[in-house]
Order: C-alpha cells, then sequence, then structure tokens
C-alpha cells in the first residue's frame, strides 16, 4: 500500500512538472513570434516612408531640373504632394557648373566689368590761356616792360588712345591711360603795342605767335562705377612740341624795318581733369572728357633796328607760359568678353536675370544748382588818335576773364523712347570772371635814360562778367540712367569792360580812364 501511493504520488509531481513545462514553451514561442511580426512591420513602414520620401525627393529633382532647363513649372493637382521648392542659388551653381554644353544657356546677370585693356580714338577742341610779358631795350632808353598780355592759340585736335582698367570692386576702379594728339592750335596777339597809322607816318608793331603742333599725355585713372557709367578724375604728364615767333615792323617816314625770330620746344608739364564714359553696347564704349594742361614756359628773343636817322637798334624779348584747357570726345574698345560679370563666382557660374527690371525715366520737370568754372577769349581792337593821327591795333590782342561759377537751374525733359529724349533747360549764374590784360593799342615805356623829356604810355583793358543766363534746347541720346545731350539756344548776361591809361611824362605821372561800359 506503501509502495503504490508513493508511485501515485511520485506520478502526480510528474505530471504536474510535465504539465507546467509545456505552458512555459508554449509562451515564449508566441512572445518570440510577435517581436518579430512587429520588426518586419517596422522595417516595411520604414521601407515604404524611404520609398515616399525618395518619390518625393525624385519629383523635386525632376522640377528642379525643369526649371534649370528653362521649361514650365508642372501643375500641381489638389491632395498630391506639396509643390517643390525652387531652385536654391548653389543648387543654380552647381547645375551651371556641371550642365550639358546642350543645355540652354542661362542668361547673363545686367552687370557690366571694365576690367581689362581697351584702345580708341577721340577729336576735340582746345584753347590756351597763355601770358606773355615783352621787353623793349633801345640804347639811350630804359628797358620797356608793361602788364602782360594774353595770348590764346585755338584750334582742333584729334589723336587715339590706349589704357588699362582694374575694377577692383562694384563701384570703383583705377587705371592707366596713354594718348598722342596732332594740334591744329594757334593765336596771334600784340605784346608791347601794334599802332599802325593809316598814313603811313608811324608804324610800330610786336606781335607774338603760339603754335601747338602736338602733344601726349600718360595720366593715372580713378573712377567710381554704376554698372556701365564711369566717372572718373585723372591726371599725369605731358609733353608738347611749342613753337613761339616774335616779329616787329617798324616804319618811319616811308622807311620801314622787320625783324622776326622763334623758339621751337619739346616741353614737359603736368595735366589734370574729369570725364564720363559709359558702355555703347558691347565692347564698345563713349567717353566725353575735360583736362587742364600747362606745359610751363618758353622764351624768346629777336634783335632788329628802328628806322630814322641815325638808325637805331633794338632787342625785343618775351616769356609767356603754355596752358591749354582741352575739351574732347573718344570712343574705345575694350578686349575681352563683353558684359562680362563683376565677379570670378558670376563669371563661372552665371545667374539668370530678374523676371523684371527697373527702367529709368527721363521724363518730367526738375530742377538743381550747379557750381563751376568759366573761361573767356574776348578778342580786343583798339582805334583812336594819337595827336592827329588816326591809328588802329590790328592784329590785337586778347583778354581772358575767368572764375568760378554758380547758380540754379530747371528744365523739363521727354523721352521720346528708349534711346532718345528732347526738352529745355533755363539757367540763372552768378560770376566771378574777370581779367586784365596789356591792351594792344600802347603798351610801351619809353623814357630817355638821361631823363630829359620822354614820356611813358600804357593802356589796360579790364573785363568782367558779373552774372549771365541761358534759354536752352536740349537732344539727348539715352542709355538707362545716362544721358549725353547737345544743347543750344540764347544767353544774356551782365558785362562790365573799361580801358585804363597810365600816361607819364618824366617827372610826373596821371592815370586816365578813357572808357568803362
Amino acid at each position: 500500500m506503501m509502495k503504490s501511493s508513493i508511485n501515485r504520488v511520485a506520478f502526480a509531481a510528474l505530471a504536474t512538472l510535465t504539465i507546467s513545462g509545456a505552458d512555459g514553451a508554449f509562451a515564449q514561442s508566441a512572445d518570440t513570434r510577435r517581436t518579430e511580426d512587429i520588426e518586419k512591420e517596422n522595417a516595411a513602414l520604414k521601407a515604404r516612408v524611404h520609398r515616399l520620401e525618395a518619390e518625393k525627393e525624385n519629383a523635386n529633382l525632376r522640377a528642379r531640373l525643369g526649371q534649370l532647363q528653362g521649361q514650365p513649372a508642372p501643375r500641381q493637382v489638389a491632395d498630391r504632394t506639396p509643390a517643390p521648392e525652387p531652385a536654391t542659388q548653389r543648387e543654380l551653381i552647381n547645375y551651371a557648373g556641371g550642365r550639358d554644353l546642350k543645355a540652354p544657356a542661362l542668361p547673363m546677370a545686367p552687370y557690366y566689368s571694365w576690367t581689362g585693356f581697351y584702345i580708341g580714338g577721340n577729336i576735340g577742341y582746345s584753347v590756351g590761356s597763355d601770358r606773355a610779358s615783352g621787353v623793349l631795350s633801345v640804347p639811350n632808353f630804359k628797358e620797356t616792360s608793361g602788364p602782360d598780355t594774353a595770348i590764346v592759340p585755338f584750334g582742333a585736335i584729334g589723336g587715339g588712345q590706349l589704357g588699362y582698367n582694374w575694377q577692383g570692386g562694384s563701384n570703383w576702379l583705377v587705371g592707366f591711360e596713354a594718348d598722342f594728339q596732332g594740334s591744329g592750335q594757334k593765336g596771334t596777339s600784340c605784346v608791347v603795342g601794334c599802332i599802325n597809322a593809316p598814313s603811313a607816318a608811324l608804324l610800330q608793331t610786336f606781335t607774338a605767335r603760339h603754335t601747338l603742333d602736338y602733344f601726349g599725355t600718360v595720366r593715372g585713372r580713378f573712377g567710381f562705377v554704376n554698372n556701365d557709367a564711369l566717372f572718373y578724375v585723372t591726371g599725369g604728364g605731358v609733353y608738347g612740341r611749342v613753337n613761339q615767333t616774335l616779329e616787329a615792323r617798324q616804319s618811319l617816314a616811308g622807311v620801314g624795318t622787320f625783324s622776326a625770330g622763334s623758339t621751337i620746344e619739346n616741353k614737359f608739364g603736368f595735366v589734370v581733369g574729369a570725364g564720363l564714359e559709359a558702355s555703347l553696347g558691347g565692347n564698345w564704349t563713349g567717353k566725353i572728357e575735360y583736362l587742364y594742361m600747362d606745359l610751363g614756359s618758353t622764351g624768346t628773343g629777336l634783335a632788329g633796328t628802328v628806322p630814322g636817322v641815325p638808325v637805331t637798334p633794338f632787342t625785343f624779348t618775351a616769356s609767356s607760359t603754355i596752358r591749354d584747357n582741352i575739351v574732347r570726345a573718344g570712343l574705345n574698345y575694350r578686349f575681352g568678353e563683353p558684359g562680362a560679370p563683376l565677379n570670378a563666382l558670376a563669371a563661372d557660374y552665371p545667374m539668370p536675370a530678374p523676371a523684371t527690371s527697373h527702367v529709368y525715366s527721363w521724363t518730367g520737370f526738375y530742377v538743381g544748382a550747379n557750381a563751376g568754372y568759366g573761361f573767356g577769349n574776348d578778342r580786343d581792337l583798339m582805334s583812336g588818335p594819337i595827336g592827329t593821327t588816326p591809328v588802329t591795333s590790328e592784329p590785337g590782342s586778347s583778354v581772358t576773364p575767368k572764375g568760378v561759377i554758380g547758380g540754379v537751374q530747371l528744365g523739363y525733359n521727354w523721352q521720346g523712347s528708349p534711346n532718345w529724349l528732347v526738352g529745355f533747360e533755363a539757367d540763372l549764374q552768378g560770376s566771378a570772371q574777370t581779367d586784365t590784360a596789356c591792351g594792344p593799342i600802347i603798351c610801351l615805356n619809353q623814357t630817355p635814360a638821361g631823363g630829359a623829356g620822354g614820356s611813358a604810355q600804357f593802356n589796360t583793358l579790364q573785363q568782367q562778367i558779373d552774372y549771365f543766363g541761358t534759354l536752352r534746347g536740349r537732344l539727348g541720346a539715352v542709355k538707362d540712367s545716362v544721358v549725353y545731350y547737345v544743347t543750344g539756344g540764347a544767353a544774356f548776361g551782365h558785362v562790365r569792360q573799361s580801358v585804363n591809361a597810365l600816361r607819364r611824362v618824366w617827372g610826373s605821372s596821371s592815370r586816365v580812364p578813357q572808357a568803362q561800359k
């Protein structure tokens, strides 16, 4: 009984253990399968998300590729993937660097580069402002010297130039330019005096003639850049060929003498100025420029005789400054890519131009102010009696009133097309222009060395411009924000002119204003 009972307990325990072991194995197997299913589902979801993201990315890339190739953007359907973002600048640059050469070229950004060598030609006009002082020496008389005489050589100029610009930023550049000019400048003035008597009883003419045959400059340039327009200042050295010729003609009672002397020199000096240059399309640019040129001074002498009994020798010398005011227009061709971008990045990877751009309009009324410098060239001829003999002062001399000017202007422009305009302008200017020069009829001091008798007489001409105004039409060629124009019309002004005579009899003197208006 005992044995049987033990066996049953043992069996029961074994059975219990067996059932308990079977329940643990089943639970462990179910959890493992559930984890594997979750991991599989997770992997499937990840794959699907990755595929959707890839599809979206591909759609964006296709849209951007179409944008780069100039194709219209695809129409978007409701409840679909949102419209792709536009291509970024970096993506455009990357595409531009690696695009197929057969792909459509991107439009260039509208920026102009001034960097590079250039060559061109110019034509203009030059007016000199040369001051001459003459000295006449006659035995037994004191040396004669009087106020300066103005000699104004003027004429057309023309030549060629070459240079180089380096644009260091979007708004400035530096460079150099060399040019060579042929010149037609010449002018003649009385120096000591010109007394011409119709009866030929008295004739005395001392003249100086100036001729500028050619000149050249080597200059630096510094400019302010506004896209394809350039405003610059310039300065450097200048050389030129100057010819000064003195002539003396004298006659008394039909007996006459003539003598002449010349000095031809290659002179060196300095030049300064400013100008405006702008693109005319492609590699061509046009410019308008003003230069002030100083070639130093030159001196010339001659010897001759004074007619009479006995014949008296004399010497005549003149020392002159050589200064020019030059205005010229030029045409340049720049070597290199036309309309090149400003920097290396834009040059390698050109960006599309904006869909719309601002167009500058010149139409409308305007008002403004101005300041500047004025220079005159007024020819002076005198006539009057010496005793009972009427005389004239052929060939005469010049007076050159010059000085600061400033004022205001108002006007109206009508731009009839993108390339031209018409308009009018009125202005009023205050002026400090003035000059005093030796009068041509007598600028002579003939005083006996011993002091017995004799006389001296100087005539001077003073001219002053107090104010002036203009009313002008304008016709202009338009280049975006720059206009090149010609103008002309009527002018008025207030001019004061006086002739003063200083007469000296040995031992006394007096000043007599002969005419003033």
